[in-house]
């Protein structure tokens, strides 16, 4: 029986892999035609310009970063597409619990010699599993296609700073599929999980995001994991481990407490 569950769960839910890595390699393609496109690099640089305020304002960094290839492939592919893996990180979080329980067959599978917590690891373990074959054929897709000629001059683009872009989004995706879990385990509920989950990522960005534009901000921003994810200094300058350890940490207290949480309490019918 051992592993039988991580086993499983990678069984029912491989395919999703090649489907999100598919949608990210498309969602890279778009940006680099983008890049290649001079007439439009050019207004784009005049236009950061004058919108300073608002690039910052949505974690693109300073104006004249954005205004590079580097700082489009930062905004455009690492601003934004942490939210596409972490929709899937939602989703995967209530396949934990919620959705067998709300199923009421939750129980007859506990019924099998299978103890409690080995049901939340393992299942954790796997769609971590899952979330890191994303990441993996993003990192690929980029290797493909992100080294074009325009992307090669800008000396802020490199093997190591898109490597570490990447691996930069696992904590932050790992963070969410915990959180997830953990109200899925709480609440019992699959609706009720899936919004406090989707709350979580979409709150966490908008209080980055308006964070960044009030005085005193970083004393607001520190309540969301997008202001530790901070693709733009990691693009410019590479990983923070600090920031990067600390999202791990906060990711094994919730999952350790939502093993805790389902192993001591009676399932719902």
């Amino acid at each position: 029986m051992s592993g039988i569950v991580f086993k499983e769960t990678l069984r029912r839910n491989w395919r999703i892999v090649p489907i999100y890595g598919g949608i990210m390699a498309v969602l890279v393609i778009y940006i680099i035609l983008l890049l290649s496109d001079s007439k439009l690099m050019e207004q784009l640089n005049q236009m950061m310009g004058s919108m300073s305020f608002l690039v910052t304002m949505f974690g693109g960094g300073d104006a004249a970063f954005m205004g590079t290839p580097a700082g489009l492939m930062n905004y455009s592919f690492f601003g934004w597409g942490l939210l596409m893996v972490c929709g899937y990180a939602v989703a995967a979080g209530l396949s934990v619990t919620a959705n067998e329980e709300e199923a009421g067959i939750l129980d007859v599978l506990l019924s099998a010699p299978l103890p409690r917590w080995r049901l939340v690891v393992e299942k954790l373990l796997a769609h971590s599993v899952l979330i890191i074959g994303i990441l993996f054929l993003t990192w690929v897709s980029l290797l493909m296609t992100g080294f074009s000629e325009t992307l090669a001059k800008d000396p802020n683009t490199s093997l190591g700073r898109i490597t570490e872009s990447v691996i930069n989004m696992l904590p932050s995706s790992l963070l969410v599929l915990s959180f997830t879990a953990l109200m899925g385990v709480l609440c019992r509920r699959r609706n009720t999980a899936m919004m406090i989950g989707a709350a979580f990522v979409v709150g966490s960005f908008l209080v980055d995001t308006l964070g960044r534009s009030i005085q005193a901000g970083d004393v607001v921003r520190a309540f969301s994991y997008f202001k530790y994810y901070d693709s733009a200094n990691v693009m410019q300058h590479g990983l923070v481990w600090l920031n990067l350890i600390g999202l791990v940490v906060v990711t094994l207290v919730l999952s350790a407490v939502a093993v805790w949480r389902f192993k001591d309490r009676e399932l719902g019918v």
